[in-house]
């Protein structure tokens, strides 16, 4: 049975912030709807290539590469200029609402926290500075740091020793199905929070679940110690 964390790890991109948003933006400029979502699942999909391929290349890379295939195939003309400005876009997203609540109530708990992004800290930083939400936060761990892509087991463990927690009270808290799989894997324990997108069975379950981050966090910390 799971056991009342002593650390907590956020996931950023949906897990902390909302990327819908950039679905307008795209749009506008002659994309397709969806393609939001095709853009952040190629950006993905290429980053864990990379990762099983023992190579790295930083998320902006990753983001531009995969949003300049996709203009390609729709052919409409947008130019590099044009698609540095919607990538510049990830950094100026909106926090969902749960997140100022969720944190607060693990501060308040005596629990740390640190921000576990696939985007470089500097990145980072400004989206949890604009939203308000930095100073509720320990720190921050990029991809960067360690130069492997999430689920690869070097990120969770670099947030471990981060944290000075033995790997089993830190848990990580996601949107993603394959972000808990990793951390699972990686030794962590995991909670889920459902941002409309269905949990994917084919990994390993969540210890947690919750409908927004305020329910996961009481959930973590209902836990027994």
């Amino acid at each position: 049975m799971p056991q009342r964390p002593q650390a907590l790890a956020f996931d950023v991109l949906d897990t902390l912030f909302d990327t819908a948003p950039l679905e307008p933006s795209l749009i506008a400029a002659g994309l397709p709807r969806g393609t939001h979502r095709l853009w952040l699942s190629r950006t993905l999909q290429a980053g864990f290539a990379l990762a099983a391929s023992g190579s790295f290349r930083t998320f902006d890379d990753v983001a531009r590469a995969a949003l300049a295939g996709i203009v390609a195939e729709n052919g409409n003309g947008i130019g590099a200029e044009e698609i540095d400005r919607l990538a510049a876009q990830l950094r100026d997203l909106p926090a969902h609402r749960d997140v100022e609540p969720a944190l607060t109530r693990a501060r308040e708990a005596g629990i740390p926290a640190l921000a576990v992004g696939t985007g470089d800290s500097d990145g980072t930083r400004e989206l949890l500075g604009r939203a308000g939400v930095g100073v509720l936060l320990e720190g921050i761990v990029s991809i960067d740091d360690v130069q492997q892509w999430k689920p690869r087991p070097e990120v969770y463990w670099h947030v471990v020793r981060l944290l000075g927690v033995e790997a089993p009270r830190v848990t990580l808290v996601t949107s993603h199905s394959w972000d808990v799989h990793g951390a699972h894997r990686a030794g962590l324990s995991t909670a889920w929070v459902d941002r409309g997108e269905s949990r994917n069975t084919a990994f390993d379950p969540p210890d947690v679940s919750g409908k927004d981050l305020e329910e996961v966090c009481e959930r973590l910390l209902a836990l027994p110690e």
